[in-house]
């Protein structure tokens, strides 16, 4: 099914809908964008009554999932020995990305660059404590092996190094 929006000057309600075939359940994830941030809830309904069965706030569950894509990437497409990876931002998002790679690699480096230096800085201090050396690049490029292209303003085109394997996400369009 396709994602549904509505859009009003100051925000935007997205709608994704699905079921779980030969299951008894079926529902739908909203969220909200606006400058203030991102809202995900997930409503659960019993298919065969039609209740609500469950309510989720999904903000985490969301990350995870976003960051679960990137792991399975990494799992089928990187090389078996990669032990360093590069993360473009440092939102919320940027931990689960981590979290997934370090589930299927065991990471030994994380390079992370982003827009603001405080923010990336930040970033680093509250992931070390998963184990990793965290690093904040003053410099995209310094992110990226010398085997990857890089296109402005940060389009990565992806290509098998000795060490690193790269992926992408992407958020919604801003609702303004």
């Amino acid at each position: 099914m396709p994602r549904e929006r509505t859009r009003l000057p100051k925000a935007a309600l997205h709608i994704l809908q699905g079921a779980v075939p030969n299951s008894i359940i079926f529902g739908y994830k909203a969220y909200t964008s606006s400058r203030e941030g991102i809202r995900f809830l997930v409503y659960g309904f019993n298919a065969e009554r039609g209740n609500l069965d469950v309510v989720v706030e999904a903000n985490h569950l969301g990350m995870m999932r976003t960051g679960a894509a990137g792991g399975v990437a990494a799992k089928w497409l990187a090389r078996p020995d990669a032990k360093v990876v590069g993360v473009f931002g440092s939102g919320w998002q940027a931990q689960g990305q981590v979290e997934a790679l370090a589930a299927v690699r065991k990471l030994e480096r994380v390079k992370v660059w982003s827009r603001t230096a405080e923010k990336r800085e930040k970033f680093c201090e509250k992931m070390r404590s998963r184990g990793m050396r965290f690093r904040a690049m003053n410099w995209a490029h310094s992110c990226i092996p010398m085997a990857l292209k890089v296109q402005e303003p940060i389009s990565v085109t992806w290509r098998r190094s000795r060490s690193l394997e790269t992926s992408s996400v992407t958020s919604p369009p801003s609702p303004t």
